[in-house]
Order: structure tokens, then C-alpha cells, then sequence
């Protein structure tokens, strides 16, 4: 579930591990910790997560399918 919080918004909830940025790292990282069933929360300061596998075009095979499917590019 993803939530976008304004400035200064309370969060209520308690976490398990609490991941900083949303680039390959951090979403691998946390995608790790909830495949282990800990309460998680992403924190991205940007619109959108990928870091610079967005911004710099960097192909990251799996960031954006980690429900075990298939890449999208070609081989």
C-alpha cells in the first residue's frame, strides 16, 4: 500500500525497519524486509521511486516487477 503524506502530516503507525529512499537500494532492501514479513515503510522524497534508475535512464532488470514476472525488455 502506498500512502503520500504532506509535510508535517503525523504518522500513526509503528515499523518493524524504516527504509530511506526509494532508489534500487532501498527498494530492494525493503522488498527484502517485507518478503520477511516486517512492517515497512518506504520513505522517497521524490514523486516516484526508482532513484536513479528513473532519472539517469540506468536499466534495473526487476525494481519494477518484484511479483516474480518477467522483464520487460527484450532480450
Amino acid at each position: 500500500m502506498v500512502y503520500q503524506f504532506q509535510v508535517g502530516f503525523p504518522i500513526a503507525d509503528e515499523y518493524d525497519v524504516v527504509v530511506l529512499g526509494g532508489g534500487a537500494a532501498g527498494c530492494t532492501a525493503a522488498i527484502q524486509v517485507v518478503r520477511e514479513s516486517a512492517r515497512t515503510a518506504l520513505i522517497e522524497k521524490n514523486g516516484i521511486l526508482g532513484g536513479t534508475a528513473v532519472v539517469a535512464s540506468v536499466d534495473f532488470p526487476g525494481l519494477f516487477h518484484t511479483s516474480g514476472g518477467k522483464s520487460s525488455k527484450k532480450r
